[in-house]
This record gives C-alpha cells, structure tokens and sequence, in this order.
C-alpha cells in the first residue's frame, strides 16, 4: 500500500476490520496470539524465528497484562518468560504502566529462576537452604539473565518518535533486602511493521493461498499495514494546542473512519497530562467513585471510551462523597457524587450543594452560566453485595463550568483549570 486511498479501501473492504477489529484493541491481541500459535512464528523478532508449539506458548490477560510468549517448562508451570507485548491501540503508554508491566514479568521470570538454580544445586549435590531468598552470589547473575533473556514491546498504531524506552525496576519490590535495579528496555513497534512482517510469515508457513486461513491472517496483516498512515503529529498533540482543535478527529482519521479510536487515545492522553500536572507518582485508571473508605482525600485520574470520550480526575471526601472534575464533549463540569439513603437525603444534599456552588468562582473564565444547561443531574443506582440485597443510593450533582469551551482554551490551560480546581477546599 503506497496512498491513504489504498489504505481506507483496504478498511474498507476488509470483513475483519468492521465484523471484528476497528478500534477493538482486544481483539487485535486475540489474533495476534492466535497467529502466533497457528502459524508457529515470531513477528516480532529480527528474522522472524519459528515458535513450535512443542516449545513455546502464549498466555492472553495474565496477570492483567495483554500478551505473554512463553518457553514452556513442565506441565505445571507457566512456563519461562521470553516475550511481553503490551497493546496500545487506544491509549498512551505510561512510564508508570510500563514499569508496572515489567516488574509482574520480571517477578515471574525471578520465580522461574529460583526453580533452575535449585534444581541445578540438586544436581550438584548442593543444598538448597534459602526458601524464598535468592543467594546474593546469584543476584548479579540474575541480572545479567533479565538483560538477555527477557524481551519488552510495546505495539502502538502509529510510529513513535523514539525506538525505545527503558524503565527501572528494583528486585526489592520483589524480594525484600535487595537494592539491586533491572533494567527493561521496552522496544515501541508500529501496528505497519508488525504487518509487513506477518504477510512473509504465510509464506513461510507454507498455507496455500487458496485457504481460509491464509485469507483470514492476510486480511489481518493487510488491515495493520493501513496504519502506517496514522503519524505520531496525528496522535500526541502539542501543549499549545487549541482543545477544540485537538477533540476534533484529525484528516487520517476521518479518512479511515476511525474517528472513536481518535478520541480514545486523546481521552487518554489529557489524562495523562493531567497526571503530569498534579505530580502523581502513579496513573489511576480506575473510577474515582471506585476508591475505597480507606482512600480519604486521594486523587484518582480517570478516562473512559464512551462515544464522546471522557477524562476526569476525582477526589474521596470521606466514604459518602466523590468529587469529580471532567471534561466531556466541550464541556467542562464540576461535580459530587452522593451515597445516601434515598430520594429525601438526596434532595437535602442537592439544596446544600446548590446554595455552596451557586456563588461565582474566583476564576474570572469560570463563571457560571445558570440558564445555559440543565445544571443538576440525578442518577440513582442499586447494587447486590453477596447474598444479601443492598440499596444504595447515589445522587449526582453536576454544576456546569463551561458548557462550550472558550476558542482560545489551550490543551495546557484546560489540563492546569481541571488541577487546580480538584486541590480546592469545596466546603
């Protein structure tokens, strides 16, 4: 494919893409998995090596990560990390995730190499005498293995400015009493590089052409390759600007009618900026309303794929209030959310609230708007906890900062109104 003509007929016409992919990450890991184990070949190394079953497998979600190949090691184990793909279709990959990622493979390749180095002192006639610490002798060896053996990468849609990106990850937070640090280099590779090099593998693999699985990985491999016009410019935005500018699908998108996929990874995007922002050592990708009894005053930040995608940062005020900041299609909304008994304690919160929050904002640009929009929402949910049926009521009160967001609003401006309205005293 040489044009973004070629590309969107290739969308276009692939049953895949519309039945199947789009902006479904999980479902482009599931193939690529599935290839993987049908085919018996690793795309994502130089050469691309063959991977028989006999030797190797692959593991889908383990570990809340998205894709493990694996050498395998006795029926009961695992087997021993080799490979960690992590896909990142529809948001940015974030130091703080990556590390996560690599401290879960690198926790599970150090428990593999307990396994060798006692069978090997077995062998020896040696006694193996530390259950759960690893002699010190063998940290540096240790080290030394994570470097050679054990591969990161990242797959994103478009191609990333820089090849790579290395993260820290120190034994400790495996093993206590070690200050020792493994280095995991995650290599970035576009979703167009991973096609090119699947359409040689079904030649290799020998699959007539004439065959449903031939057509199903080329379709797939065909589909991958029509991002190699999504550009990093089309994806990673600058401070600078405009957020109406930047909430609006770009050309390439629309092109190849992928204008959902754009604005989840913007969603995801503003919420890391907002991260950066608030100097949060760690990205929350949970609900703020999902935070526990025991988080009083934490900050979470949260981006969900709605059809008009939403980030939002919250804040726990004790166990019976969430207080939220979002931004939603051009609007800008502070808010609480409520756990009451009912219809009449949810109303004597929703006078309170509307007394507190009618008063201008010292903001000059945050004025409120009374008649512009509907300013209070309702909404009420009920939930099951085990046997028992327990009715718990929310009330959700949403007071409009912008119902259209200035013009002249940067990225960089709305980010810093969204952290400086979520550190404020509310009562």
């Amino acid at each position: 494919m040489s044009t973004k003509n070629e590309s969107k007929q290739i969308l276009k016409e692939s049953m895949l893409f519309w039945s199947l992919l789009k902006a479904n990450e999980i479902r482009y890991t599931d193939l690529l998995s599935f290839l993987i184990q049908e085919l018996e070949y690793n795309p994502f190394i130089q050469g691309l090596p063959k991977l028989c079953k006999t030797d190797y497998n692959t593991h889908r979600e383990y570990l809340k990560t998205d894709l493990w190949i694996v050498k395998k090691d006795g029926e009961k184990n695992k087997g021993k990390p080799y490979i960690l793909i992590e896909n990142k279709l529809k948001s940015i990959p974030y130091d703080d995730q990556l590390k996560k990622y690599s401290k879960k493979f690198v926790k599970e390749y150090f428990s593999y190499f307990k396994r060798e180095l006692k069978e090997s002192m077995k062998n020896k006639g040696m006694t193996y005498f530390m259950k759960n610490k690893l002699p010190l002798e063998e940290i540096e060896e240790f080290k030394k293995s994570c470097m050679k053996e054990l591969k990161f990468i990242v797959l994103l849609p478009y191609e990333n400015t820089v090849p790579s990106k290395t993260v820290k990850v120190s034994i400790n937070d495996i093993e206590k009493d070690n200050t020792y640090e493994i280095l995991c280099k995650w290599e970035y590779q576009s979703y167009g590089s991973l096609g090119d090099k699947i359409l040689p593998i079904l030649d290799k693999a020998q699959i007539k052409k004439t065959s449903y699985m031939y057509k199903y990985f080329n379709d797939f491999a065909n589909v991958l390759c029509a991002y190699k016009d999504v550009k990093y410019a089309d994806v990673i935005p600058e401070a600078s600007a405009m957020i109406n500018e930047v909430m609006t699908p770009s050309t390439i998108f629309k092109n190849l009618e992928l204008e959902i996929l754009y604005d989840k990874i913007m969603a995801s995007h503003l919420a890391g900026l907002l991260k950066d922002s608030l100097g949060k050592p760690d990205f929350q990708s949970i609900a703020p309303e999902d935070l526990n009894s025991e988080c009083d005053g934490y900050i979470a930040i949260h981006h969900t794929y709605t059809t008009s995608a939403l980030f939002e940062v919250g804040k726990k005020l004790g166990n019976e209030l969430f207080y939220l900041i979002q931004y939603q299609a051009g609007q800008l909304r502070k808010g609480l959310v409520v756990k009451t008994k009912g219809f009449k304690e949810s109303d004597k919160f929703k006078k309170f609230i509307e007394a507190k929050w009618d008063k201008d904002f010292s903001d000059q640009e945050l004025t409120i708007k009374k008649e512009t929009a509907k300013k209070f929402d309702k909404r009420y949910h009920w939930f099951e906890t085990g046997e028992k049926k327990e009715y718990i009521w929310y009330l959700t009160i949403y007071k409009i900062i912008h119902k259209d967001v200035k013009d002249d609003l940067t990225v960089e401006k709305l980010v810093d109104i969204m952290a400086r309205h979520i550190k404020e005293d509310i009562f």
